[in-house]
């Protein structure tokens, strides 16, 4: 099996590097290369073939439903606008619209 990722970071990482492969932070030296894309240069297209999992089964706490939602959204290359129009679709959907601007942590 051929790996989907290689890398070579010439300085400490602070960040994970999932934050990386994702587009949600540039490298400042080095070079890793996801699905044969240049995390320097093709992170949309890096986040157009992968996916993406929190670290825990849940939502982040300290965000509210609709933080949570939108930033999922921008994870995956959605646009402004589509977010918004996809957030009170999905919140409208799952019928927990009265609950999109409450802290994940105060309904648990």
């Amino acid at each position: 099996m051929r790996s989907l990722v290689s890398w070579a970071l010439t300085e400490p990482v602070k960040l994970r590097p999932c934050a990386f492969f994702q587009g949600l932070s540039r490298p400042t030296s080095g070079t890793a290369i996801v699905g044969g894309y240049d995390v320097r240069t093709q992170y949309e297209e890096i986040k157009r073939h992968i996916g993406y999992m929190s670290q825990k089964f849940s939502l982040y706490e300290d965000m509210t439903v609709r933080e949570n939602i939108r930033l999922f959204g921008g994870i995956y290359g959605m646009r402004d606008q589509a977010i918004r129009c996809k957030t009170d679709e999905l919140l409208d959907k799952l019928d927990i619209a009265q609950y999109a601007d409450r802290l994940v942590a105060s309904l648990l």
